[in-house]
């Protein structure tokens, strides 16, 4: 949907190139993330599970740029604050958790419980910043 565009309209303003862009952005990620749901369902074998972590890992770097090896190392709270958008933040830990989803179809539930919890983490603080 249009819910960036909405919110910009509402504003009275007209959508900044950089806000255009990142709507966009984020509307294409959603279809990313669309997608490798729809893999996850049903049998997945492990090199389809590795696949899909891959891309999900691709769109997050897509989603948070140059900063993406900054934000995997900070706390959750810090994370947020310099994402500063509580949509990229919500695809962010949807991504999170179809990697997660992955690694559990993968046979890796230690790596899938940590990628689970840094999604719950980031969702506390997305919450705790944008109430």
């Amino acid at each position: 949907g249009g819910e960036g565009r909405e919110l910009v309209a509402a504003r009275g303003l007209m959508p900044t190139a950089r806000e255009d862009y990142l709507i966009r952005l984020i509307q294409q990620l959603g279809e990313v993330l669309r997608r490798l749901r729809a893999r996850l369902t049903g049998e997945v074998d492990a090199r389809d599970a590795a696949e899909v972590e891959r891309e999900a890992g691709v769109a997050i770097v897509t989603l948070l740029g140059p900063q993406a090896p900054l934000l995997r190392q900070l706390d959750a709270t810090s994370a947020v604050r310099l994402v500063a958008s509580a949509e990229r933040v919500a695809l962010w830990t949807s991504f999170l958790r179809v990697q997660a989803e992955a690694q559990r179809a993968a046979g890796r539930a230690d790596a899938a419980d940590r990628l689970a919890a840094r999604a719950s983490a980031l969702d506390e603080a997305a919450r705790a910043a944008w109430p």
